[in-house]
């Protein structure tokens, strides 16, 4: 079964196609976990939170990404430029330099996270809205404008973040162009979102260019919707479940990739793209493989040993495609809470597996952490 599918997706894969066919897609990913609504975990033994593994605190993903179009559903869809790239958080879209990486921008607790590798050049923050933060007490570095820091200034490096001003914020910072010491801090509110760019004198001369590709957008730049059916909570008896497209009706053959959404558990109508990632066709055929192979039995669940067994703040979505980009299915993976998890189409709920778990993870979709089982069967190898 085929599902309906805006054709700016489909361009935006075709064209990621075209222009990265023969590039390999990376399963890296930098484990650090988000901020949680309220504590759902019983601290007992396995029960504990699991991270993905030791934090490596502000470690950059060095790798290549595709480069796609379908930034702008309501005008002409938008062409990234050559040699750079679209990333995008929740309804907000901004294109970047090729050589930007990914990392985790330093918290509050930036003193604790020893030994780790150095951010050597410039990157996009991975923990957007929210991070873990360790309760301890770094050494307090002299006053600086709000937005640059907070750890000392010879630490510092050029780097985008896209801050949820809907969630809660512990440095907000206006709108405007800020400069101290030769950094320059522009800041620029779209929706709910904040663009937050940091340059220094060898990236100031692309700051303005990177400002300029800021825009909302009902798609994401690698073609995931910016709000999902899939961001409801769910609850016990009631799972989150697709309405259309079951993946034993998926001809493997046809499968030219994997398009995942990475969506926080915000409630229906709201936009809750956390991240994307368009993964090649051999990705996407042997996760279709495993899962199809995978027990049907949902899970692991360890209801008893949480206090909110089926409390979620993360799910991911994800779409075989054919090689027009066409959505083949819409599966729905849910896998960090105590309750509740596995693989689900609209007819069939399989239990959580390495292979249809932790595969889907890398790029700037992240494994951030959940319950012991279900983490052991995400966790992506690093």
């Amino acid at each position: 079964m085929t599902e309906p599918e805006d054709g700016r997706a489909a361009d935006a894969f075709r064209a990621a196609l075209a222009r990265h066919a023969e590039e390999a897609d990376s399963d890296a990913a930098v484990p650090v976990h988000p901020a949680r609504r309220r504590g759902r975990w019983i601290a007992t033994g396995a029960a504990l939170a699991v991270a993905a593994s030791a934090v490596v605190g502000f470690a950059l993903l060095d790798r290549e990404r595709p480069a796609d179009d379908a930034l702008d559903p309501i005008g002409p869809s938008s062409t990234v430029a050559a040699g750079w790239r679209g990333v995008t958080f929740r309804d907000v879209v901004v294109q970047v330099p090729d050589e930007w990486g990914d990392a985790n921008a330093p918290g509050s607790d930036w003193c604790a996270d020893s030994p780790r590798e150095p951010i050597d050049r410039p990157f996009v923050d991975l923990r957007a809205s929210g991070g873990f933060v360790r309760l301890v007490l770094c050494s307090q570095q002299d006053p600086v404008p709000a937005g640059f820091g907070p750890e000392p200034q010879e630490r510092w490096v050029p780097h985008l973040s896209l801050v949820d001003l809907a969630e809660d914020d512990p440095e907000p910072i206006a709108d405007g162009t800020t400069t101290y010491a030769g950094w320059t801090l522009r800041a620029q509110t779209i929706g709910d979102v904040q663009v937050r760019l940091l340059t220094d004198a060898a990236t100031e001369a692309v700051a303005d260019d990177i400002m300029a590709t800021v825009q909302r957008a009902d798609l994401g730049a690698a073609g995931c919707d910016t709000s999902s059916p899939a961001q409801e909570q769910p609850a016990e008896g009631r799972p989150v479940v697709p309405t259309g497209g079951t993946l034993d009706a998926v001809d493997s053959d046809e499968v030219a990739g994997l398009l995942v959404c990475q969506y926080d558990r915000l409630g229906l109508g709201s936009v809750g793209l956390r991240a994307e990632r368009l993964a090649d066709a051999e990705v996407a055929r042997a996760w279709l493989a495993a899962v199809l192979d995978a027990p049907q039995t949902g899970g692991p669940d360890e209801p008893e040993k949480c206090l909110y067994p089926w409390e979620s703040d993360m799910t991911l979505v994800v779409h075989p495609l054919d090689a027009d980009g066409t959505r083949l299915a819409t599966v729905y993976v849910a896998y960090d809470a105590c309750a509740g998890n596995g693989v689900r189409d609209a007819a069939t709920t399989w239990g959580l597996t390495r292979k249809t778990c932790a595969s889907l993870f890398g790029e700037r979709v992240i494994f951030w952490g959940g319950h012991a089982a279900s983490a052991r069967r995400c966790t992506p190898e690093r």
